[in-house]
């Protein structure tokens, strides 16, 4: 290898290595409110774990498995096995779709009680779908 081509491979390993670098660095407010969340008993507990994606200014954006992107039956099947294949009108399913929901206001609630943090959105949370099977437009 040349000189030319050494320093030109050692340009590019420092720049992939940056790359790498930035995209593994976690935001400490964004780690923070995470175990915030994984520390919560109820909500550790329960099969989706809420989590904060990303911190835009003062919003915390959270992952959600739920939208209209993706039928809630398929997302509560995943949750509560044993709501799956039931009609959307038996008490059951409607347990288990109440249970997601306070679930996700929990942790809503505890994310905004944290200092600088003023709002949250919901994102659809695509990694968890796609590592559970479900397709997502």
């Amino acid at each position: 290898m040349d000189r030319t081509t050494g320093i030109f491979a050692l340009l590019l390993l420092a720049a992939l290595a940056g790359v790498v670098a930035v995209s593994l660095h976690q935001d400490p407010r964004r780690a923070e409110l995470n175990r915030v969340l994984a520390a919560n008993p109820e909500l550790s507990a329960y099969p989706y774990h809420f989590r904060v994606l990303r911190l835009e200014g003062d919003t915390a954006v959270m992952g959600t498995p739920r939208s209209p992107e993706v039928p809630v039956a398929r997302i509560l099947g995943l949750l509560h096995p044993e709501v799956a294949g039931l009609g959307p009108d038996t008490p059951e399913f409607q347990a288990a779709q109440h249970k997601l929901a306070a679930h996700q206001q929990l942790a809503r609630r505890l994310v905004l009680e944290h200092p600088g943090i003023t709002d949250a959105r919901w994102e659809l949370d695509r990694e968890w779908l796609r590592a559970h099977g479900v397709g997502v437009p």
